[in-house]
């Protein structure tokens, strides 16, 4: 396929380099303890790109979402062209992008805090209610499942009675698993699916049954008419 350029950021905490979010516009930031740099990173590009999100495309756009953080780390504010961040005081909190917060702590620059759809009792409400609808799916974060891997990767040990939240989190996905089943058997007998809170993750997950399904239908309908 043919290549793009795009601008990548890295950043200098404490004198060493590493490389945030890619794709990102070019961000100044202040010159206390950090530098900024653009340099050119190559992206491949191709038709299917464009209509097929891949897991890492699901993982970039859950990586904007916004947490929040308690820096051990003083700054100004860093300016992006989505909008400002910081000011950065040790044991402040502040809210910054997730990517943000997983590359300051990977230099051990913050502690992150578990989303409060994140601990351990809203899990276990929001499984029970996902059980009691049975033809519906319960609200969650758009990017939960992306979310909560990257927290679990980067501060599993920040996240309370995290085995036990790991495992109802894990029933959450394997019951709407079993509705979008169940509804795609259903759809033996109907063109009509309810999908109402259904995340881009698990739209993913069938978008290729989806697919083939509309078209048969319409293959059908023609030749109907």
């Amino acid at each position: 396929g043919a290549q793009q350029q795009t601008d990548a950021l890295v950043v200098c905490v404490g004198g060493t380099a590493f490389a945030t979010h890619s794709l990102l516009p070019f961000a100044t930031l202040p010159s206390v303890g950090f530098l900024v740099k653009s340099h050119q990173a190559t992206a491949m590009q191709s038709p299917a790109y464009e209509c097929r999100p891949t897991p890492a495309d699901l993982e970039y756009l859950a990586e904007l979402t916004t947490v929040r953080i308690t820096p051990s780390f003083e700054a100004g504010v860093f300016s992006f062209l989505e909008g400002e961040v910081g000011p950065f005081v040790p044991q402040r909190p502040v809210d910054v992008p997730l990517w943000l917060a997983v590359t300051l702590r990977r230099r051990n620059k913050c502690v992150i805090h578990v989303p409060e759809w994140l601990q351990l009792e809203n899990l276990q409400a929001k499984l029970e209610e996902e059980k009691q609808a049975k033809q519906a799916f319960t609200a969650m974060p758009q990017h939960f499942q992306a979310i909560s891997a990257i927290l679990f990767e980067i501060a599993g040990e920040e996240i309370p009675n995290s085995e036990a939240t790991r495992q109802v989190l894990q029933s959450i996905v394997d019951a709407r698993k079993t509705k979008i089943s169940a509804g795609l058997n259903d759809m033996k007998h109907s063109v009509a699916m309810k999908l109402n809170n259904i995340t881009l993750m698990e739209i993913t997950s069938v978008r290729q049954f989806f697919a083939a399904a509309m078209d048969a239908f319409y293959e059908l309908s023609g030749a109907a008419d």
